[in-house]
């Protein structure tokens, strides 16, 4: 059994990914967490011009297109196109959760969809972040009535203890279906 999964590996620490696209899906039928189209978890990692053309359906939490869950990570000219649905919470289109990450010029264009909470364009939830010139085109929806929406925005569902938010665009819907 799995405790994370990423189409390029489980897990990643202190590594660099350049230059990279992964096509495919992604179906989690167990309530696993930290999936990610790239890496399901990483640490200290370095991620430019890498695109996400995976669609991610899981029945767990910390989804992402590029990484499910990471601390101090960058992420340089990213994009998501693959569209991510999540039973439960901390979904985005580049990173599902993230602590001390880094986002410049990343793009999501996938919908991002959760029956929970903690959904956004670019990140799901975010302790201590920096996003600059990010862009969201796709619609983040919660398809739960329980949570009414709670936590989901077009860059970030929730952003906790100094996160930044900087030149960063929402082209999206937001909302609950």
């Amino acid at each position: 059994e799995f405790d994370s999964f990423g189409i390029l590996a489980q897990n990643a620490t202190h590594s660099t990914f350049e230059n990279c696209t992964v096509d495919g899906t992604i179906i989690s039928s167990e309530e696993m967490d930290d999936i990610g189209g790239f890496i399901g978890y990483a640490e200290g990692c370095t991620f430019v011009d890498c695109t996400n053309n995976a669609d991610i359906t899981s029945e767990g939490g910390n989804i992402g297109g590029v990484i499910g869950d990471g601390n101090k990570n960058t992420f340089t000219n990213c994009v998501n196109n693959g569209d991510i649905y999540a039973d439960e919470d901390e979904v985005g289109g580049i990173a599902g959760e993230t602590d001390y990450g880094i986002f410049e010029n990343c793009v999501n264009n996938g919908k991002i969809s959760t029956e929970d909470e903690q959904a956004g364009g670019i990140a799901g939830n975010t302790n201590t972040a920096i996003f600059t010139n990010c862009k969201n085109y796709g619609d983040i929806i919660c398809i739960s009535d329980e949570n009414s929406a709670d936590e989901i925005g077009g860059i970030v569902g929730s952003a906790y203890e100094s996160t930044t938010i900087t030149e960063c665009e929402n082209y999206g819907t937001v909302g609950n279906s």
